[in-house]
């Protein structure tokens, strides 16, 4: 149940950014927010955090460096 209201929440906030409400929502909106989940906007640039066994959170861009 808690992964259910976690997508629902997640859509709910996809049809925010696009000012949408949830009694206008059209297939081509489901679409397009099965789209939004596997690129969503504004995480371009940012850096992923790689979870190591022996030194804890590094940049991934520093992992190269530590190894």
């Amino acid at each position: 149940m808690r992964a259910y209201a976690y997508d629902l929440l997640n859509f709910l906030r996809f049809l925010a950014g696009r000012n949408a409400r949830l009694a206008d929502v059209v297939a081509t909106d489901l679409f397009d927010y099965l789209d939004w989940q596997q690129h969503p906007p504004g995480t371009a640039g940012q850096t992923v955090v790689r979870l190591g066994a022996a030194g804890g959170a590094m940049p991934a861009s520093k992992e190269r460096e530590w190894r």
